[in-house]
Order: C-alpha cells, then structure tokens, then sequence
C-alpha cells in the first residue's frame, strides 16, 4: 500500500503573515494580526478537523457574505455565509460562525497574510 502526504509549513513574519490559534467564543471574535490592514488570505482550522476554510480578497473578505473553499472538499466555494469580516489589523470570526468557526470553547488554528 502506497500513501502521499503533502505538509505545508508556515511561520510569522511580522507586519505580512500571522501563524496563531484563536479559544473561539460564539460571539463576534477579533483576531489582531499587528497588520497594517485588514488581512488579505485566512486559512481557519478547528483543531482535530479535516475541513479548512480558505478566505483570500480576491473572492471578497467584506463586511457581507464571504466566498470560501474548503481545501478538504472538491466542492465549488460557498458564498451563502457571514462567517469571517475585515477588522483594521486582521480579520474578525463572526458569531454566525457559531456553529463552525466559532463553537465556544473550541480552538482553531489560522494562517492570514495581510
């Protein structure tokens, strides 16, 4: 039997990426990235989880609904949900996301690139 395994490694660097874990609260959750603005691409992952929330700005991270792939899924991306906003320095977890991102006590590991 013959398995392949990809494992992508990512890491800090001040002002342009932020590697971090959020306890997620069920209520609008801001995550302060020290950017110079609002982040440009969020990876969100529930720790122990297959599903991985892939956000960019090109689909749109705006204060409505916000298009996302899920990197675990072949299917389309979904642009029916509120789940993440901008906020000045990084990116907030809505509480609409309180069944997903957001599931109080939960935690959740992200990348963002501003």
């Amino acid at each position: 039997l013959y398995y392949s395994y990809m494992a992508y490694m990512w890491a800090t660097c001040p002002k342009i990426s932020k590697v971090g874990y959020y306890v997620a609260t069920g209520t609008d959750l801001n995550i302060d990235c020290n950017f110079d603005s609002s982040a440009r691409f969020v990876i969100i992952n529930k720790w122990n989880s297959e599903s991985y929330y892939c956000y960019d700005s090109i689909r749109g991270i705006s204060s409505g609904n916000d298009p996302f792939l899920l990197w675990n899924d072949f299917d389309s991306q979904n642009d029916t949900t509120d789940y993440i906003d901008p906020y000045s320095t990084g990116f907030t977890v809505t509480n609409q996301a309180n069944t997903t991102l957001n599931v109080t006590g939960h935690y959740y590991q992200y990348l963002a690139i501003a």
